[in-house]
């Protein structure tokens, strides 16, 4: 997998997605203050209080800017371990607010090459989300992934990473692009798009950035019992300056707008036992929800989902492996549990994500109604599948 396919953390972005955000009532504009913005997301997203808090202050000014131009722009740089959730805040603050959100790859942009009419095309997708409103596309926030891909590093196509840069650097400082109305190819049904008010947010890994941080301030990855505890340190947050960012490749200009710089901590398996059954819509609650639309109960004992943690944590691809570890585990009771008519019970244990053994399944008896006197009327008979 590739960083563009940040979303829920990162990787599933979906197991996100909420119907409260999404059926909110449009406002003009952000009325909620930073606070109760990271409020808001802190149903959504484990952990990463640091980067939420960036991200609500530069959602929040960016909805006063657009009340007022004439304030200063502040664009977001997110640096962080692949799955941790770099589109995932991003994505959802958006949602939140009511605004056009739209994700881009700019590793794409360095295969395309040197044409200016490619980097521009990226704004198609924020055109598109806006439901082709020019207006408010241009209020929009575009997610730019994989942004450490277009670093210069001293090889032969350095020149088209320093292209695909300074292409890049027009419209995050502003300009009037000509975007492709559909596709990135050139095309000459075009929409003209001021980049002015469009909020930029650019994420990526950046391997190797926080041992360079490390060794610049004299505090060696030695110090640290593990990587994970340098990046939890907050030193990276205290630390990191442009000049960073700069010997990793990016050129000094676009870190000149790249204002608000956010770091992500990896993730522990705590975080993802965390993430399986705590955010609104998690991914445990989306099967529970499904299973219940097949009248069946569905339960994941505790050991059962510290395994799926455990095994997560082992592929390293951070929270967006944790959906192909449910999803293989429950295809054979995805298959079996339409067929099976009556109210089940469902109990997925520990021998289920390690051995693939199939979880228990019994069809039970279902509470219809409860009287005054609280005692419960049953509909069929307690029969073992």
């Amino acid at each position: 997998m590739t960083d563009n396919d940040d979303q829920f953390y990162e990787e599933d972005t979906e197991a996100y997605e909420d119907l409260e955000i999404r059926n909110r009532p449009k406002k003009e504009y952000c009325d909620m203050t930073p606070k109760q913005l990271k409020a808001e997301l802190d149903k959504y997203v484990i952990g990463q209080d640091d980067a939420k808090m960036v991200l609500s202050v530069a959602v929040y000014e960016h909805a006063k800017r657009l009340k007022n131009p004439e304030l200063g722009k502040a664009n977001v740089l997110m640096v962080g371990p692949t799955g941790t959730g770099k589109t995932l805040i991003a994505q959802t603050l958006a949602q939140i607010v009511g605004l056009p959100f739209a994700i881009a790859n700019a590793a794409s942009l360095s295969d395309a090459g040197y044409k200016g009419d490619d980097v521009e095309s990226i704004l198609t997708k924020l055109f598109l989300a806006a439901n082709e409103r020019e207006e408010e596309a241009q209020q929009g926030i575009l997610f730019i992934d994989e942004f450490d891909k277009i670093a210069t590093d001293g090889g032969i196509h350095d020149e088209k990473f320093k292209s695909v840069q300074h292409e890049l650097l027009k419209i995050l400082e502003g300009t009037m692009a000509d975007v492709p109305k559909s596709g990135s190819t050139k095309s000459s049904d075009t929409v003209a798009i001021d980049t002015s008010n469009i909020l930029f947010i650019c994420g990526g890994t950046f391997p190797g950035l926080v041992e360079n941080i490390a060794a610049r301030t004299n505090k060696g990855i030695g110090f640290f019992e593990d990587p994970i505890e340098c990046m939890n340190s907050q030193l990276l947050q205290k630390n990191a300056i442009v000049d960073d960012f700069v010997a990793f490749g990016l050129i000094p200009e676009i870190m000149g707008r790249l204002h608000n710089i956010a770091f992500l901590n990896p993730l522990t398996e705590k975080d993802m036992k965390r993430i399986l059954t705590e955010p609104k819509n998690s991914l445990i609650g989306q099967y529970e929800k499904s299973y219940g639309m097949e009248d069946a109960e569905l339960k994941f004992t505790d050991k059962a989902l510290s395994v799926i943690a455990k095994k997560a944590m082992a592929l390293g691809t951070g929270a967006r492996s944790l959906r192909s570890i449910v999803e293989k585990a429950m295809l054979p009771v995805s298959f079996e549990i339409p067929s099976i008519e009556g109210h089940k019970k469902i109990v997925v244990d520990e021998d289920t994500i390690l051995n693939g053994a199939m979880p228990k399944i019994k069809k039970s008896k279902r509470p219809i109604f409860k009287s005054p006197k609280k005692e419960t009327i049953f509909c069929d008979d307690d029969i073992p599948y």
